[in-house]
């Protein structure tokens, strides 16, 4: 602090901390203490956390540890976070575990594990999720599996939500089933659209179905409307629209 002081950063509540690597340079453990020189807890729930890494240098697993190095829960419910790649380095298999070793469900997403595959470019193109029981299991907000397409220059075109029996479902916190973007010379996404399980439009829970953004000779964002079922313009709940928008396209 300004009094020369230690004092602990925010939000993360440590003051100082104390990293150990192998013999690669890999970042192997970083342990967190407070203004007193003692261990304190970090803002993710654990004191210590350890990492392990593949041949390739991939970081594969994350473990997390109380003040006398032992296994802990952190805030998201998990002891250990795995992770295993393919050879470009993508990750395709994610999965948490408890104390006791055993997969265990993250309260924010009520999943296990997700599994994503890739394509030629090593974009994204499915998530699947699945229980503790290995299953294929719904997220939080309503689906199993979620795709995405894209077009030549990278640009994500479409992304759809899908249940436990493969079909198309809505996802909760939209209120559709998926949505498709639109983009102009530039890149610049110019509208996203929303459809429903019949593939037709639909009312996200924001309250419209499709919005249209203009752009400056610059590519900054001047103007976006939003439209209701009728393609007229349509009044929606404001919160969080821009990051929403960005998010999407």
């Amino acid at each position: 602090g300004i009094d020369g002081k230690p004092m602990p950063i925010k939000p993360a509540g440590y003051a100082s901390l104390k990293s150990t690597y192998d013999d690669r340079g890999f970042l192997i453990g970083q342990a967190f203490y407070g203004v007193d020189g003692k261990a304190v807890l970090h803002q993710g729930g654990y004191y210590q956390i350890a990492y392990q890494y593949d041949v390739r240098g991939n970081r594969k697993k994350v473990a997390y540890l109380d003040d006398q190095a032992h296994p802990m829960v952190d805030n998201e419910g998990k002891a250990v976070w795995t992770v295993k790649y393919d050879l470009r380095g993508n990750r395709i298999d994610e999965e948490y575990f408890g104390l006791d070793g055993k997969p265990a469900l993250l309260p924010a997403g009520k999943y296990a594990r997700i599994t994503t595959q890739y394509d030629l470019r090593s974009r994204p193109i499915e998530n699947d999720f699945f229980g503790v029981d290995g299953r294929p299991t719904l997220h939080q907000d309503g689906y199993a599996k979620i795709t995405y397409q894209y077009d030549d220059r990278g640009n994500k075109l479409a992304t759809a939500f899908f249940g436990l029996d493969g079909k198309p479902v809505l996802q909760k916190a939209g209120g559709y089933a998926s949505f498709r973007a639109t983009y102009d010379s530039h890149d610049n996404c110019i509208e996203t659209a929303y459809f429903g399980v019949d593939g037709k439009p639909v009312l996200r829970a924001q309250g419209y179905t499709k919005s249209q953004t203009s752009y400056d000779y610059r590519g900054n964002q001047i103007a976006t409307t939003f439209y209701g079922l009728d393609n007229q313009p349509a009044l929606i709940h404001p919160r969080s629209e821009e990051r929403r928008v960005g998010k999407e396209c």
